[in-house]
């Protein structure tokens, strides 16, 4: 007991509260110098809190489970005495409300290991089944509150989150949590987004002049992407293979892809070396349904630039993702040429190399990508502009750049 009884105050404290103290409680004041005795009741109601599976309450000498909530019992009077007629007035009905938890919450939109590119949007939706009350919902990213807008519908609470695919959301932890005053314990569930995008940038920098027989070194360099990028190396129209490359953790949790070459400019050579770097992304997490590759690009000749006769070309045709991966086939005007398909980080490859001469100025190279999902063909094509006249050069100026292809770069992701 607790209180003050000098001043008439008496309280009861139950504690360690079992489910045998649910019950009626009553104060009694006993009669006095011919006052009559003073009684006051007090219902003590104990539910059960865990998430578990509970057994039955018993109150009353019956058995009350959850699936018992809203349910109706009627308490009705039988005696021999009473009319038939009279039977239907001599009953009281009380319907049930049994506190029990809500389910644990569920998140559908996003399924783990999916990939997501760059400015796409993908709606969460977290369901709590079930309790009652419903269960109050809250959506965190990195731990942080973003959103407790929900609803209660079909004996369910739903709470929407549309989560934008960007480089501030790569790999960030989206969780739900759901919680109830018949639960002590608050339930979650999380999912970390794994988004894609390519670099912004790439840069090339090294020997900017060298001489025939001097060994020129350079560096590429890419600004942050997920996944890292591959970079490819092209001179003079001729991409490079078994090239190495480093990739390093970037501020935003991207990578940061770089690459160093070594080349010697060969004696006699008459004409500026050009060196092109490229950063190609490759395509990860593919669902396994077929879907269409990316149109194609070609890389090895800048629209605009010249070749000389008798100079040495390869172009290459890329086509990203698609399955089955695309199958290039190469065009001279209308004639196919010999050619073949690589596929490599789920990046279609083909490659041609030649020797250019007048004949090709002004002439049309085309790529056509086909694959069973696209229902018809993908092209691209570059026009070769060619000089018939060599110029002669005592010193050679190797011609740095960096070849950006915005398709290629930034449009990866899952079909």
């Amino acid at each position: 007991m607790l209180g003050d009884p000098g001043s008439g105050v008496h309280d009861l404290e139950v504690t360690n509260v079992t489910l045998e103290d649910d019950g009626r409680f009553q104060c009694q004041v006993s009669p006095n110098r011919g006052q009559d005795a003073i009684r006051a009741d007090a219902i003590l109601t104990v539910s059960r809190g865990t998430a578990g599976s509970p057994g039955p309450l018993q109150r009353n000498g019956l058995d009350i489970r959850p699936a018992d909530d809203g349910a109706g019992i009627s308490c009705v009077a039988q005696h021999p005495a009473i009319a038939p007629e009279d039977r239907q007035k001599l009953n009281a009905t009380v319907r049930l409300s049994v506190l029990h938890p809500p389910g644990a919450p569920e998140i559908s939109g996003y399924t783990e290991g999916e990939v997501v590119s760059i400015g796409q949007q993908k709606t969460l939706t977290c369901i709590s089944r079930g309790g009652n009350p419903p269960a109050q919902l809250v959506w965190l990213k990195n731990g942080r509150p973003i959103g407790s807008k929900y609803r209660q519908e079909d004996g369910r609470a739903v709470a929407v989150l549309v989560v934008d695919a960007e480089v501030f959301n790569m790999n960030a932890t989206f969780r739900c949590q759901a919680s109830s005053k018949a639960q002590q314990q608050v339930t979650e569930t999380y999912i970390i987004v794994n988004v894609l995008f390519g670099p912004d940038e790439v840069t090339v920098s090294g020997t900017q002049e060298a001489k025939g027989g001097d060994t020129v070194h350079m560096s590429c360099i890419t600004s942050s992407s997920n996944l890292p990028a591959n970079i490819s190396w092209v001179i003079n129209g001729e991409t490079l293979n078994n090239t190495s490359q480093e990739t390093s953790v970037a501020g935003d949790g991207g990578w940061i892809s770089s690459s160093n070459i070594s080349t010697v400019v060969p004696i006699g050579m008459r004409q500026d070396m050009t060196v092109a770097c490229y950063g190609l992304n490759p395509r990860s997490g593919a669902p396994k349904s077929d879907y269409p590759p990316e149109p194609p690009t070609i890389l090895g000749y800048e629209s605009g630039s010249h070749l000389r006769a008798g100079e040495r070309v390869s172009l290459s045709c890329v086509s990203q993702g698609g399955n089955p991966p695309a199958t290039l086939t190469w065009y001279r005007g209308d004639t196919e040429l010999a050619s073949s398909t690589e596929v490599r980080d789920s990046v279609a490859r083909s490659v041609v190399t030649f020797q250019v001469d007048h004949a090709d100025n002004g002439r049309v190279y085309t790529c056509h990508s086909t694959n069973s999902k696209l229902g018809g063909v993908q092209s691209a094509s570059v026009e070769l502009s060619v000089y018939c006249k060599l110029m002669k050069s005592q010193r050679l100026n190797v011609a740095v750049s960096w070849a950006f292809h915005k398709k290629i770069l930034n449009e990866v992701g899952i079909q």
